[in-house]
């Protein structure tokens, strides 16, 4: 909150991380980036760095602010979890 409130260049620097993510998120729902490859590279990793950023985007941001990246997490999180659209598919590839 103090970064965000002071407008620290700390802050900037910070938020690269969550803008990325949020960019990342974007390509994926346009089509333009695969979300396999997001699940491979990434897994369970982009989703623990949403649960360690969400307090502080709530607390300095409010609800709502990096709408992409919180789809994409629970898109990802569906599919790790067994319950995307390849999980429930017993003909896709790799299954």
């Amino acid at each position: 909150m103090g970064y965000v409130s002071s407008d620290a260049h700390e802050a900037y620097v910070l938020f690269r991380e969550l803008d990325f993510f949020e960019q990342l998120a974007a390509l994926e729902s346009q089509g333009a980036f695969d979300l396999e490859l997001i699940k491979m590279m990434l897994g369970r990793t982009l989703i623990e760095r949403w649960e360690m950023w969400k307090p502080a985007i709530h607390e300095a941001h409010g609800r709502g602010v990096y709408p992409m990246f919180e789809d994409l997490v629970d898109k990802l999180r569906g599919e790790l979890d067994g319950s995307g659209a390849a999980a429930r598919n017993p003909l896709s590839e790799g299954r």
